[in-house]
This record gives C-alpha cells, sequence and structure tokens, in this order.
C-alpha cells in the first residue's frame, strides 16, 4: 500500500495494480488506433533501432507481449461492464 505526501489517503496496491490495467487498455487502444493501422514487418523494422519510438512499435516480439497482456486484462473489464449493464437494466425494468 503507498499513502499520499501527507500519509492521509491510502492508496491500496489492489487499487493500483487496477489503474495500471485500465492504464494498458487504454494505451493499446491507442497504439492500435495511432501507430498500427498500417503496421507491417518492414515497418518494425524500419524502426528497430530508433531508440525515440516506443518498443511495441519497434519490437514485434514486445507487440506481441504487449497484445497477449492487454488480452488477459480485458476479461476482466468486460465482466464488471457486464455486471453494470444488468444492473442498469434491472432498475430500467
Amino acid at each position: 500500500e503507498v499513502t499520499s505526501k501527507n500519509n492521509d489517503i491510502p492508496y491500496p496496491k489492489e487499487v493500483a495494480m487496477r489503474h495500471y490495467r485500465l492504464a494498458s487498455i487504454d494505451y493499446f487502444r491507442f497504439v492500435l488506433g495511432r501507430f498500427w493501422k498500417g503496421a507491417s514487418r518492414e515497418g518494425f523494422d524500419k524502426r528497430k533501432k530508433n531508440r525515440n519510438t516506443t518498443l511495441v512499435n519497434r519490437n514485434v516480439e514486445a507487440a506481441i507481449v504487449f497484445i497477449r497482456k492487454v488480452d488477459r486484462y480485458l476479461p476482466e473489464f468486460e465482466a464488471e461492464f457486464e455486471r453494470h449493464q444488468n444492473k442498469a437494466e434491472e432498475i430500467i425494468n
């Protein structure tokens, strides 16, 4: 658990990790839409030595690891979304 500068607001590791998973999913969304639209092996090879380019945009293996990581995270939030949808439908009906 981490706390604020004044040690008065706890930030539990579980909450921090949830935020990390959400941020990873959001970053994947951004990368997919912005950089991988026309992705190719040649494009990755062209950028592979450019340290000014994020690793998942210049290394195919890193990109695959990133995809798999996000794929593991998504079911948690899909299930959460479905629970909220079901609850909303119950309230409406």
